[in-house]
């Protein structure tokens, strides 16, 4: 596991790159994609983009799942643990986007909302557990800070504003979850063994 903890500030921000490639490549190659009316997960179900957008998200979440795991074995306190095991099963609800792209149904739709409560759950967990050590409390607040953008994204009046799509709060709230783990994985030799 060590070899594992002293890859996880690496694996923290090549996980977002590898999912934002794929999601900026299959945009690239789909005319047809708008921001304001479709989802996201429509890239996956398009024959000159599904490759590219499925399998991008299968590789971003093995990566995030690895990270998830390097994050459980270097936090010690149950509260840190929970929260990054949480995490685990957020990565593997993202991978899951991936293998059952939309055309499977049900399985595509359970992964895809379970990807954008996770997150947040884990956020509020590891933020507290960072606020009570006090060497970082920063990363508590912006724990927080994710978890409500996270969630609150979805409660916006997006009708209203002329976006009929879930594309750019799909977006959005996948930038909550990522620039909390990039910030830990920046930071990380900040953190104290909790």
């Amino acid at each position: 596991m060590r070899v594992l903890q002293s890859w996880l500030k690496y694996l923290g921000i090549i996980f977002p790159i590898i999912a934002y490639g794929a999601i900026f490549v299959a945009i690239a190659n789909a005319p047809w994609f708008s921001w304001y009316e479709n989802a996201l997960s429509d890239l996956g179900a398009y024959e000159k983009t599904e490759l590219i957008f499925n399998g991008g998200l299968i590789l971003a979440g093995l990566v995030y799942l690895i990270y998830s795991l390097g994050l459980f074995s270097y936090l010690t306190r149950p509260l840190g643990k929970i929260g990054a095991l949480i995490l685990m099963f957020d990565a593997i609800s993202l991978l899951l986007v991936g293998a059952f792209p939309e055309t499977v149904g049900t399985l595509h739709g359970v992964s895809a909302v379970l990807y954008f409560i996770l997150f947040p759950i884990a956020y509020l967990l590891l933020g507290t557990h960072f606020i009570r050590n006090e060497n970082n409390p920063n990363f508590g607040v912006l724990g927080y800070i994710c978890s409500v953008v996270g969630l609150g994204i979805w409660f916006l009046p997006w009708k209203t504003l002329g976006v009929s799509g879930i594309a750019i709060p799909e977006f959005l709230a996948s930038l909550a979850n990522t620039i909390y783990i990039v910030v830990i994985s920046l930071k990380l030799e900040s953190l104290k063994r909790q």
